[in-house]
């Protein structure tokens, strides 16, 4: 009995060192209210950071939202292809980006409904659509936006599409950091976040306070395409990664009509296609259901489009691409020159 002790014993103290260690290093923000207060503290404050390895980006614009009480002429919501969109490209205008990678429509109604709840007035809201966007679910990592996105989901009279209460997976989520040894391991490796100075050229990326983020290790985009890419389109094709999903456009179009209805402009953002995917005859086929829809939608709300899925029309070519979803540093420039002027000036 008293060996039997000694093992619980000496277990419950690596257990209780591996959840101490793992809430204050807290190297994803899961855990630790002090350490999510104070990067949300810098980022309101208008200080980019810079993050050496991953962080819960969900999280941290989340926490920012609810901090932050300065009305915005500008609002962008879409997914890591929206993310480079930033306040240079709309000077004189109040702006955010609560973009989200790998976001979906139901993370975009999320979003919204929390700026609706933290009462910040904006003007203007740029949605990201393409068939990537307009399918209806949560990135895995993320449902406790589910709480707020069925609260808009009830709003646009769609009850029926609502979730169950996300707690347990908020608390599953923080049990695994909790007792996870790899979890606390990330942050000897690299530091998690530091305020961003324009010489470093180590960290992974770029948050700026403005919500638009930027990468810094750039991968080679040809090896990036044939290794990584290349080999699983056709399975992707298969699959309907290219295809809208029709509830989901239903609901999009709803959505769009909430907006305009409380007063904002809508401009949708469509970002442009990698070069060999674009030209793909069986993913231009499936999207010509996608182009209808979008020229239906733009003509029944009169609204602005900024953007295309030809890379072409914008003199785009693979040296514009980080990779084989998202733009080179100065792409987005290209991509949104000719319009930009119009939708700040509207904004105001």
């Amino acid at each position: 009995m008293k060996i039997f002790t000694i093992k619980i014993l000496k277990v419950s103290i690596v257990l209780v060192a591996i959840v101490a260690f793992n809430y204050l290093v807290d190297p994803f923000l899961l855990l630790n209210p002090y350490k999510q207060g104070r990067l949300t503290n810098l980022l309101v404050n208008g200080k980019d950071i810079a993050f050496k390895a991953g962080y819960n980006q969900c999280l941290v614009k989340s926490n920012y939202l609810e901090a932050q009480k300065t009305p915005m002429d500008i609002m962008v919501l879409g997914s890591s292809r929206s993310n480079q969109i930033g306040q240079e490209l709309f000077k004189g205008a109040t702006f955010y980006n609560a973009s989200l990678y790998g976001g979906r429509l139901k993370d975009m109604l999320g979003i919204w409904q929390l700026i609706e709840e933290a009462d910040i007035r904006t003007e203007t809201v740029i949605l990201e659509v393409n068939p990537h966007i307009l399918k209806f679910r949560h990135t895995r990592n993320r449902k406790w936006l589910t709480k707020a996105s069925n609260s808009l989901l009830m709003q646009l009279n769609f009850e029926d599409l609502t979730e169950k209460d996300p707690f347990m997976e908020r608390s599953k989520l923080k049990l695994q950091g909790l007792f996870s040894i790899q979890y606390g391991l990330r942050s000897i490796k690299k530091n998690q976040y530091e305020v961003w100075t324009k010489n470093d050229t180590i960290s992974d990326r770029v948050l700026f306070s403005d919500g638009s983020e930027r990468a810094l290790q750039i991968p080679d985009i040809e090896k990036a395409f044939s290794t990584r890419y290349r080999h699983r389109l056709p399975g992707l094709i298969k699959n309907g990664e290219y295809q809208m999903q029709l509830e989901a456009a239903e609901v999009f179009t709803s959505f769009v009509e909430y907006l305009q209805s409380k007063g904002k402009k809508v401009v949708l953002f469509i970002p442009p296609l990698y070069p060999d995917i674009y030209k793909n005859d069986e993913i231009r086929r499936i999207h010509q259901s996608f182009q209808d829809y979008l020229e239906q939608l733009r003509n029944t709300f009169r609204l602005e489009v900024i953007g295309g899925l030809d890379p072409s029309a914008f003199h785009l070519n693979t040296n514009d691409f980080s990779d084989h979803i998202h733009f080179q540093k100065n792409t987005m420039r290209k991509v949104l020159n000719e319009k930009v002027e119009s939708t700040m000036d509207e904004s105001k």
